[in-house]
């Protein structure tokens, strides 16, 4: 064969391995890379039962996790990770993390996991807990990544556990193929530590650390690179993540974005830029995401989809189960002491119990807490006991309560607020006679008054988020956490329900007062040397002063009320002619005791309130009379609520002059109508306000037909929550059988300081 010849074979041969190496390469390419990713699976992988047939039952994802595996092997290359939170906050796998640290990790290498994620929710577990449960995860070549975290003492060695922000990123090596796996979680995940423990770590803006982490990964060598995003839940957070991937510059870019907890109502989504695609895994599912063209210069190409549980629980879960499980049930699944139940108990039993507990162990006025806060179809192990398990499954948050004190304003906006009502809890206050006339803020039935202060306990994380919370209310850290005082409530022995021992603090007398004090004065000075007759000349110089106050005080509870009002009047008049006169002279008190019960169960218009009171009336100069004026007028009556702040009583009773020499009792009946502090005009802390009422009784019926009527009109112009001006209007008439009506008014402008004050 000549040489030509062999050249010519030579290079067919050559063309053809040629052509065959690179099908092979596009083989390769084409063929797919798969990625299993699961998300909000929040420790959820048992239900508690610590019975004699079973201690922990598998959870609807234990039938989820045996297909990670399968599906994976399906595939030449694959890699699977959870989005965050795997083992928190359900108290079975945190006892796991607490106690068995080792047992738990390793079950998520036997599922096939490469990596997991830190989120917002492994925040619940105690620092502690974390970094021996990332490190058991480390032995098995396990990272827990947390790619935006920095750490500093005294929580240095969390950081030295977990790979963060200090650690740059984390390669897998899958194949030929190289992987870099980054975690970001947002700000709010600090908001459940102890302020203490918070302020020791930090989280970088995911706006600055992804692309520097993304660039960074590339430099390595990485051909996939693979984000999680943990800031939020539903689709606000999936909008937020895809806000992120659409400001990203083309060398900024992972392969593709998973939100963590964005899977309720969203799986697949592309910003205007075309790339990163964000994707979310199903809450409390996984998603099988396939990638094709790795390394192409055309880009990836995508398919997401759901995996679909199997019939039976996986093998690894039901092994972990059944040796955690023992262990568990004896230390958590025992009776508490101050745990016995005498009814059913569920979710909203708990949450209710949960708010009770942490206003006692606070002394707060008012608790408020996320709806989120227990567990949605909470039911306890056994019908008629809580165990420690209970609380740890039910409370899903042990957050740290903060407390502040806000002004009546700050409560009445939270409770009129839509979002606030959907996604908080705040028992004893509420709106009454909503979008009515008298539309009133109630807390345990006491009308809120906008300048009353209140203790008001909140979580540090629903603190730390602002709205639906109104703002400007500086809160402050307390010892109490959520699960923690329930559950050191519940470790007292104490006989008879929970619910029931728990002090209701609308069974608790609500204290308040409200004290103003009035000046007017007026005078005239005249020097009028050239003798002149004009009318506002010729008059003698005249001075006025005179002091108004008003005290409210008493009490009031769910079943019963106290009111006192105590009225003063003195004004003298002091002119050349006449010298020093009284021009008003007036002290009286008013004090009614009330049964609330009728109106607690059915707040009618028509529902009365059944009270006895006293009115008591007096001066301090005994005036023309021989006898110093003691007016005393005991009633009975019932009281009927208009519209907030409008009453109507009628009354019977009688009256007498205490110190009259002749005093007879004069037996009667009558009404009065009645406004406490109704405003008329409102804006910001200026506001327009009427009090004032007006009282008739007719007296010695069939003898004298004593008609008495007494009436008084409070306009103030309120100037922020401690002064004012206005006019007083008092009106006192009288008619006895025979004679004439008498009546005397008495008109004065005011300059008003005030003052008010509760407490329950």
């Amino acid at each position: 064969m000549c040489v030509a010849q062999k050249r010519g074979r030579i290079a067919a041969a050559a063309l053809l391995l040629a052509l065959s190496l690179g099908a092979v390469a596009r083989a390769q390419g084409e063929q797919p890379f798969r990625v299993v990713a699961t998300a909000g699976v929040r420790g959820h992988l048992a239900e508690a039962r610590c019975g004699e047939e079973a201690l922990l039952e598998p959870s609807p994802f234990a039938h989820l996790a045996g297909e990670i595996a399968p599906v994976l092997e399906r595939v030449p290359l694959g890699f699977a990770f959870d989005a965050g939170g795997f083992s928190s906050p359900h108290g079975v796998s945190r006892f796991a993390v607490a106690e068995a640290p080792s047992r738990l990790a390793d079950l998520v290498a036997e599922l096939g996991y490469r990596a997991l994620a830190l989120g917002e929710e492994d925040f619940y577990l105690p620092p502690a807990d974390l970094v021996a449960f990332a490190r058991a995860l480390a032995d098995r070549g396990i990272p827990l990544v947390a790619t935006n975290l920095v750490c500093d003492e005294p929580r240095r060695e969390l950081c030295e556990a977990l790979v963060t922000a200090g650690d740059g990123v984390s390669l897998f090596h899958l194949g030929e193929l190289r992987l870099a796996f980054l975690a970001f979680v947002g700000p709010r995940a600090l908001d459940h530590l102890d302020p203490e423990d918070a302020a020791s770590l930090r989280l970088l803006p995911i706006e600055r650390s992804l692309p520097e982490a993304v660039k960074l990964a590339r430099r390595l060598g990485a051909q996939v690179v693979v984000a999680t995003v943990d800031d939020g839940e539903g689709a606000a957070a999936f909008g937020r993540t895809l806000s992120i991937a659409s400001k990203l510059s083309p060398e900024e870019r992972p392969d593709f974005i998973l939100s963590a907890r964005g899977g309720s109502e969203v799986m697949f989504a592309r910003p205007m830029t075309q790339e990163p695609p964000v994707i979310a895994a199903p809450i409390g599912g996984a998603a099988q995401i396939d990638l094709r063209n790795v390394g192409s210069p055309e880009g990836l190409d995508f398919r997401a989809r759901m995996i679909a549980p199997a019939e039976e629980p996986a093998p690894a879960v039901a092994r972990y189960l059944e040796a955690v499980g023992a262990r568990y049930c004896e230390a958590w699944g025992g009776a508490l002491p101050g745990g016995a139940l005498d009814r059913d108990l569920d979710a909203a039993d708990l949450l209710a119990l949960t708010a009770s507990v942490g206003q006692a162990a606070t002394g707060a006025d008012l608790v408020i807490l996320p709806r989120s806060a227990v567990v949605e179809g909470f039911a306890p192990m056994r019908p008629r006991t809580l165990s420690r398990g209970d609380v740890e499954v039910g409370v899903a948050l042990d957050d740290p309560y903060v407390l502040a004190e806000v002004d009546g304003k700050w409560l009445k906006a939270l409770a009129k607020s839509a979002d606030a009502r959907k996604l908080l809890v705040f028992p004893g206050l509420e709106v009454k006679d909503e979008g009515r006339p008298g539309e009133r803020v109630t807390l345990f039935d006491a009308t809120v008054a906008d300048e009353g202060l209140f203790r008001v306990v909140t979580t540090r994380a629903l603190e730390r988020r602002g709205p639906p919370l109104p703002p400007a209310a500086k809160f402050h850290p307390t010892s109490q956490r959520v699960r923690g005082a329930l559950l050191a409530f519940l470790e007292v022995e104490r006989a008879g329900d929970p619910r029931d021992v728990v002090l209701d603090p609308g069974d608790r007398m609500e204290w308040y007062g409200r004290l103003t004090a009035d000046a007017n004065f007026g005078g005239t000075v005249v020097r009028n040397p050239g003798g002149y007759q004009e009318s506002q000349l010729d008059r003698q110089d005249s001075l006025t002063l005179g002091v108004t106050s008003q005290a409210d005080f008493g009490g009031v509870s769910r079943e019963f009320g106290w009111e006192n009002r105590f009225d003063l009047r003195y004004r003298v008049v002091r002119d050349e002619a006449k010298g020093t006169v009284e021009g008003d002279d007036f002290v009286s008190l008013l004090s009614r005791a009330k049964w609330l019960g009728f109106r607690a169960e059915r707040p009618k218009i028509y529902v009365p309130e059944p009270f006895a009171e006293m009115y008591v009336e007096s001066e301090f100069t005994q005036g023309t009379r021989g006898f110093h004026h003691l007016f005393v007028r005991p009633t009975v009556g019932a009281l009927f609520r208009l519209m907030e702040p409008v009453l109507l009583s009628v009354r019977g009773g009688f009256q007498f002059e205490a110190l009259d020499p002749h005093r007879q009792l004069e037996p009667g009946f009558g009404f009065r109508l009645e406004a406490a502090n109704l405003p008329v005009l409102s804006e910001g802390e200026t506001k327009l306000v009427l009090r004032g009422f007006v009282d008739y009784f007719w007296a010695s019926v069939g003898r004298r037909n004593t008609h008495t009527l007494r009436s008084t009109l409070d306009v103030s112009f309120a100037l922020g929550k401690r002064f004012g001006a206005g006019v007083l209007l008092v009106i006192y008439g009288l008619r006895d059988e025979g004679r004439a009506f008498s009546v005397a008014t008495n008109t004065t402008a005011f300059l008003r300081a005030s003052f008010y004050g509760r407490r329950r």
